[in-house]
């Protein structure tokens, strides 16, 4: 599939691009996706895109969901405090012009800041939730019940 031979297996955002460049040059029932997709990477935010390769990468390597959505939580902080955030919403809500000016591609040490705790531990996301029902073995007794007849009433659910 044109997608997974693109983004999968990705080391760097040109390497994404030469993939979808390949399969524009081919022809056939892919040339079309591959020429729309190379038009939605050109507009995008460089940092955007590099940060997006190097989290594929990384979150192929998670465990849990919990370290996903750190991750995530992480990389949406920073994404709101780089300048090409503030950008592109200035380019699409407030002028509407549809003409970003993207900082330059990032440096891998500047990507990799995207992934690194935050400098303060309660700024980190914090999650409660602790997994429940067969899948959680450290919880299979505590897993979720039905309510009660009474419960039912009680919250007005039949």
């Amino acid at each position: 599939d044109a997608i997974g031979h693109c983004f999968a297996e990705a080391e760097s955002v040109e390497s994404v691009m030469e993939s979808v460049k390949e399969i524009q040059a081919k022809g056939g029932e892919d040339a079309a996706w591959a020429e729309e997709t190379l038009g939605l990477l050109n507009r995008a935010s460089p940092t955007s895109l590099a940060v997006v390769v190097e989290q594929m990468k990384r979150g192929a390597k998670l465990k849990t969901l919990r370290e996903c959505l750190q991750m995530e939580f992480r990389m949406a902080r920073r994404f709101i405090a780089n300048p090409d955030f503030f950008e592109g919403v200035r380019a699409a809500l407030v002028d509407k012009d549809r003409s970003p000016k993207w900082a330059p591609p990032p440096h891998p040490d500047q990507v990799a800041e995207y992934f690194e705790p935050l400098p303060a531990p309660n700024q980190e996301l914090q999650l409660t939730y602790k997994p429940r029902g067969p899948l959680a073995e450290e919880d299979r007794g505590d897993a979720p019940r039905r309510l009660t007849e009474a419960e039912r009433r009680r919250f007005g659910r039949d």
